[in-house]
C-alpha cells in the first residue's frame, strides 16, 4: 500500500460507511485537521492486516498525538483561533455564573452575611461594580496562570529558553525562516491567539470601562497582530518566551486585585510589590534588552535579505514589539505612582491595584449620570400635590417605616422585622408634599421646649392617658407638658441621673461620659435632662403603639431617631458610645443567645458602661429573677464585669451597671468560647442593612481603643489613632486634614453662618449635617444652644468614629433613601458638597422632597456645591415655595441659603 501524505489524518472508523461519511464532511467544510492537530499515521499501520471490528475501535480510542512532531506553520492553521475564542467565551460565562459570582459574594460580602466592605452588604451599584471587577480578575487569574504554566511546560526543555540565538537556528541545519514548529507550540499559539481575539470583544461589550480603555485595546490589538504575524513569519519560538514573560506579571496583578476586593491589605501589598518587580525585570529589562535585541539584531545574522518576505516581516514584527514596549512604559508610569502612594500609606494598596487606571472612566460615567439626572430634575419641577395615604397619618409619614405595601406581605414579625426599615424604590416614592397637622405653629424654642410643646404640632394624646400614672406627658389646654417623669423616674429624671452617679461616681457625667445611647427612650426625658450635665444622648425607640414618642422628643428639641433592635445592626460604628442606657426599655437581652446584647457590645467603647434599670434588677418575683439570671449568664459569657447592683430606697427603683472589657485579655481567658470571636471578615463597622452576628468583635489593639480626653478637651483634640501615613479627605495627612477642617468651619460659621446669613439662631435647635466629614461644622456650633445630627453617607469615607471621639453624635445613612425621622424634625439642614455626589446615583428631586419632609416650616437649608448643581436645586426649591435668602459664588462653588415656609398645596393625591 502506498504511503499517505505526511499532512493527512486518517482515522480508523468501525465501518467503511462511517469512514466515507466522515471524510466527506471534512472535505465539505474544508477544516484543516491535518498534522496541526494530530501526528500523521502511517496508513499501512491501519491496513487490512491490523485487525477489524472492535479491535479497530479500541486502537482508535487509544491513539495519542505526537506533541513533539515538527511541521511548517501555515495560514490555515489560524482557523482554530476563533474556535478557541468561542471556547473562552463559553467557559468565562459558565465560570462567572456558577463559580465567580458565588465566590465574589462569599468573600466580598462575608462568610457570615455581614459585609466585608465598610458599611453595606446590600448589592447596590457600588457592590455590583466591586463584584463585577472581582469576576473579571478571577477570570484573568485563571487564564494567565494557566497560560503561564503551559508556556513553561512547553519551553522548559527547549534550548532557546536560555539562548536567544536558538530562536533562529537549529535544530540541525534549520535556519529562520526555514524552520519547523512543534505541534504543542502550535496549539499554544492558537490558545493565546484565541484569548486575545476573545479579549477584544470582551473589552468592547463585557468588561468594566476604565481610563486606560484605549491603551488596553491597543495592547490587545497589537498582541493579536504579533501572534498572527509571528506565527506566519515562523517566529513562535521567540513568541512563546514573550507570552511567558508577559503572563507572569499579570498573574500577580490579578492576585492583588482579587485579595483587595475581598478586603485584605497584606496580601495585595505583597502581590503588588512582586508585580512591580516582575514588571521591571521582565517587561522593561528582559523584553527590550534580550527579546527585542534578538528580533532586531541576532536575527540579521540568519536573515536572507534576498527574499521578498524576510525584510517585510522583520520590520513589521519589530514595529509591533516596540509599540508593545511603549505601552509597557506608559503602564509603568501608573505603577510608579501606585508605588509612591503605597510608600506614603506604609504599604496599604488603594481600592484597586490599578485604581489610577480605573477612576477616570468611572468618573466620566458618573458625570453622564449626573447630567442626565439634572435634566430629569429640571423637568420634574411641577405643580405639587399634598400626600394622602390610606391607613397612615400623612402628616406623620415616614416612608421607610410606613411602607404598607411591604409590611402587609411580611412573612414574620418575630424579631420586630416590621419596625425595621423597608424603603420604597426610588420610582415608588410618593412625589407629593407631606401636609401639616391642623393648626401647626412654629415650635417653642429651647430650653422651654424641653418642658412643653404645642399639641397641634404633635396631635396625639393617647400616651398622656396611657402613661398618666408614670408622669411621662400631660395634655393641658393647647400644649403637651413633660414633667420629667417616667416608668423608672418616680422622683423625676434629674434625681435618677444623680442617683446613677452616686452609685458609680466614675461615670462622671459630662467629663468622662459624653456620648450616650438611650435604648427605648420613650419621650427622651433622660436625654433631655442630660444636657444639663454636658452629656449628648442619642435616643431611639420604635414607631410602635406608644404613638409618636420619637416625634415628641424631636419636637422638644432632644436628639432621637425611630429605630428598633431587631435583626439588623444599629447604624453606628463599633467602639464609640461611652455609655448605653436602658431604663425599662423592654428589650429581651437574654433572647437568641444574647444577640442584642452582643450588638451593644459592638458599639460600646472599650471600658464603656451598660446601665440597666429594669424590674429584673430589683424585683424578686420568679419571672424577673429568671430574666436576671439569664441576662447575667450572657454578660458573663461576653466577659462584662458587673460593677454595681443597687436599689434607690426613696423610689425602690434599682439599676445594675456593667463594664465592657478594655482589652482582649478577658475574651481570651474565657473557659468556653461561646459566643465565639467574630471572624476576620466580619467588619465591626459595617452597619447599613447588615444583620447582627452572634459573635464578639475583638477590641482594637491600636490607640483607637483608648478612652478620649475628658470633655470638653476631646472636642478639638486630634484623635491619637489618626496616622500621618493615612491620607485625609482633602489630600493632606489625616491629622493635618482634621485640624484644617476644624479651622475652616470655625471661620465659616463665625464669619458667614452666624454673621452674614439672616438666621435667627435663637429659634435653631435641631440641626442635621447631611455630610459631616470630620464633624467640624458641629464642633464650630458648640457654643450655640443646638445639637447636630452628623450624617456620614455610606458612599463616603467612614469618619463617624472620629465624630464620636470628639464627643459628638451621628449615624450612617444613604441619601438615596428617606431618613428614619418624623416630618418636621429639624430646624436647619446643612448640605456641604452632598448633592453633586448624590446626583450621580439618585434624583435630586427625591432628595429635596425628603428635605422638605423633615425640615420644619421656617427652617433653613444651606447648600454648598458646584454652580451647575445648585442651579437645579434653586429651580426645585422655588417650586416648593422656599425663599432664596442668599446666593454667593466663589471659585465655581456656590453657597445657597433658603428658608422653608408654611406653604402647602391645597390639592391632594
Amino acid at each position: 500500500m502506498p504511503q499517505a501524505p505526511s499532512n493527512l489524518l486518517i482515522l480508523r472508523l468501525p465501518s467503511d460507511c462511517s469512514r466515507h461519511m466522515y471524510t466527506s464532511i471534512l472535505e465539505l467544510v474544508n477544516i484543516p485537521l491535518h498534522d496541526f492537530l494530530f501526528a500523521a499515521h502511517d496508513v499501512e499501520s491501519h491496513g487490512a492486516g491490523s485487525g477489524g471490528g472492535m479491535d479497530q475501535v479500541v486502537e482508535w480510542m487509544q491513539w495519542r498525538p505526537d506533541w513533539e512532531k515538527e511541521s511548517y506553520t501555515e495560514h490555515r492553521d489560524l482557523v482554530l483561533m476563533p474556535v478557541f475564542a468561542l471556547v473562552f467565551l463559553s467557559v468565562r460565562y459558565l465560570l462567572d455564573s456558577f463559580i465567580f459570582q458565588r465566590l465574589g459574594k462569599l468573600f466580598i460580602f462575608g462568610f457570615s452575611g455581614s459585609c466585608k466592605k465598610r458599611l453595606s452588604e446590600t448589592e447596590n451599584d457600588a457592590d455590583y461594580k466591586t463584584l463585577g471587577k472581582f469576576k473579571e480578575s478571577a477570570w484573568k487569574f485563571v487564564y494567565y496562570s494557566t497560560a503561564e504554566v503551559l508556556a513553561i511546560a512547553i519551553t522548559y526543555n527547549e534550548p532557546w529558553l536560555t539562548d536567544t540565538k536558538q530562536f533562529w537556528v537549529g535544530p540541525n541545519e534549520q535556519r529562520w525562516p526555514d524552520q519547523k514548529t512543534k505541534l504543542k507550540l502550535k496549539l499554544f499559539y492558537a490558545f493565546t491567539g484565541g484569548f486575545y481575539t476573545y479579549s477584544i470583544f470582551a473589552l468592547l461589550f463585557w468588561e468594566t470601562r476604565r481610563k486606560d480603555f484605549g491603551v488596553s485595546m491597543s495592547h490587545h490589538v497589537a498582541t493579536l497582530f504579533l501572534i498572527l504575524i509571528s506565527y506566519i513569519a515562523r517566529f513562535p519560538r521567540a513568541g512563546s518566551i514573550i507570552l511567558a514573560l508577559h503572563d507572569a506579571s499579570d498573574v500577580f496583578l490579578e492576585i492583588g486585585k482579587l485579595t483587595k476586593y475581598c478586603g485584605s491589605e497584606i496580601v495585595p501589598s505583597i502581590a503588588f510589590v512582586i508585580f512591580a518587580l516582575s514588571w521591571v525585570i521582565l517587561r522593561l529589562i528582559y523584553f527590550p534588552f534580550y527579546i527585542i535585541w534578538s528580533t532586531s539584531y541576532e536575527v540579521l545574522q540568519v536573515l536572507d535579505k534576498s527574499t521578498a518576505q524576510g525584510p517585510w516581516l522583520y520590520y513589521s514584527l519589530n514595529s509591533l514589539l516596540i509599540s508593545l514596549l511603549v505601552l509597557h512604559v506608559y503602564w509603568w508610569i501608573l505603577i510608579y505612582r501606585m508605588i509612591v502612594k503605597q510608600v506614603e500609606a506604609r504599604g496599604k494598596v488603594s481600592d484597586d491595584v490599578r485604581s489610577e487606571e480605573e477612576k477616570g472612566e468611572e468618573e466620566e460615567e458618573e458625570q453622564k449620570v449626573l447630567d442626565e439626572n439634572v435634566k430629569t430634575d429640571i423637568k420634574g419641577v411641577q405643580k405639587w400635590k399634598t400626600c394622602s395615604f390610606k391607613g397612615v397619618d400623612a402628616h406623620a409619614y415616614i416612608p421607610c417605616l410606613d411602607n404598607k405595601n411591604y409590611l402587609d406581605h411580611l412573612a414574620t414579625r418575630k424579631h420586630y422585622e416590621h419596625r425595621e426599615r423597608h424603603c420604597p424604590s426610588e420610582e415608588d416614592l410618593p412625589k407629593c408634599l407631606v401636609p401639616l397637622p391642623a393648626g401647626y405653629k412654629s415650635h417653642i424654642p429651647w430650653p422651654a421646649s424641653r418642658n412643653e410643646v404645642w399639641y397641634s404640632n404633635v396631635p396625639y394624646d393617647d400616651l398622656a392617658s396611657y402613661k398618666a400614672d408614670q408622669n411621662w406627658v400631660k395634655k393641658k389646654s393647647d400644649k403637651l407638658e413633660f414633667p420629667g417623669g417616667g416608668t423608672q423616674f418616680k422622683n423625676g429624671v434629674g434625681q435618677y441621673i444623680e442617683y446613677l452617679e452616686r452609685i458609680w461616681p466614675e461615670i462622671s457625667w459630662g467629663k468622662h461620659t459624653r456620648v450616650l445611647l438611650d435604648v427605648g427612650c420613650g419621650v427622651a426625658s433622660f436625654g433631655g435632662y442630660l444636657f444639663d450635665r454636658n452629656v449628648l444622648a442619642m435616643s431611639f425607640a420604635p414607631k410602635d403603639e406608644h404613638e409618636a414618642q420619637v416625634q415628641m422628643a424631636l419636637e422638644r428639641g432632644i436628639p432621637a431617631v425611630s429605630a428598633v433592635m431587631g435583626t439588623q445592626r444599629l447604624v453606628y460604628p463599633s467602639n464609640v458610645f461611652d455609655v448605653v442606657h436602658c431604663a425599662r426599655c423592654r428589650v429581651p437581652w437574654d433572647a437568641d443567645g444574647g444577640l442584642l446584647l452582643l450588638e451593644l457590645n459592638r458599639i460600646l467603647r472599650p471600658g464603656g458602661l451598660f446601665v440597666w434599670s429594669a424590674t429584673p434588677v430589683y424585683q424578686d418575683d420568679e419571672i424577673n429573677q429568671k430574666l436576671w439570671k439569664d441576662t447575667i449568664a450572657v454578660t458573663e459569657s461576653i466577659a462584662w464585669k458587673m460593677l454595681v447592683r443597687n436599689s434607690d430606697p426613696s423610689t425602690s427603683i434599682g439599676a445594675a451597671i456593667f463594664q465592657k472589657p478594655k482589652d482582649n485579655k478577658l475574651y481570651d481567658s474565657r473557659k468556653e468560647e461561646s459566643p465565639p470571636i467574630c471572624r476576620d471578615n466580619d467588619n465591626p463597622d459595617a452597619a447599613w442593612y447588615v444583620r447582627m452576628t452572634p459573635c464578639i468583635h475583638r477590641i482594637p489593639t491600636t490607640a483607637h481603643s483608648k478612652w478620649p480626653a475628658e470633655w470638653p478637651m476631646r472636642l478639638n483634640n486630634t484623635p491619637a489613632w489618626l496616622s500621618k501615613s493615612d491620607k485625609g479627605l482633602y489630600g493632606k495627612t489625616a491629622p493635618e486634614d482634621f485640624e484644617a477642617d476644624a479651622l475652616h468651619w470655625k471661620r465659616v460659621v463665625q464669619k458667614s453662618y452666624l454673621g452674614d446669613l439672616d438666621i435667627d439662631w435663637s429659634t435653631m435647635r435641631n440641626i442635621m449635617d447631611m455630610k459631616a466629614d470630620y464633624g467640624g461644622f458641629a464642633a464650630a456650633l458648640i457654643s450655640q444652644p443646638v445639637w447636630v445630627m452628623n450624617i456620614v453617607p455610606i458612599n463616603e469615607p467612614d469618619t463617624l468614629p472620629i465624630i464620636f471621639d470628639r464627643g459628638l453624635i451621628g449615624m450612617y445613612h444613604d441619601w438615596c433613601e428617606p431618613h428614619s425621622t418624623y416630618p418636621r424634625s429639624y430646624d436647619l439642614l446643612h448640605a456641604n458638597h452632598l448633592l453633586g455626589s448624590i446626583s450621580k446615583t439618585c434624583k435630586l428631586e427625591n432628595l429635596l422632597l425628603e428635605m422638605d419632609r423633615i425640615l420644619r416650616p421656617d427652617g433653613w437649608a444651606i447648600f454648598r456645591d458646584e454652580v451647575k448643581v445648585l442651579n437645579v436645586v434653586q429651580e426645585i426649591v422655588k417650586s416648593l415655595h422656599w425663599d432664596v435668602k442668599q446666593m454667593n459664588t466663589k471659585k465655581g462653588e456656590e453657597i445657597l441659603a433658603v428658608q422653608k415656609r408654611f406653604w402647602r398645596p391645597h390639592a391632594s393625591t
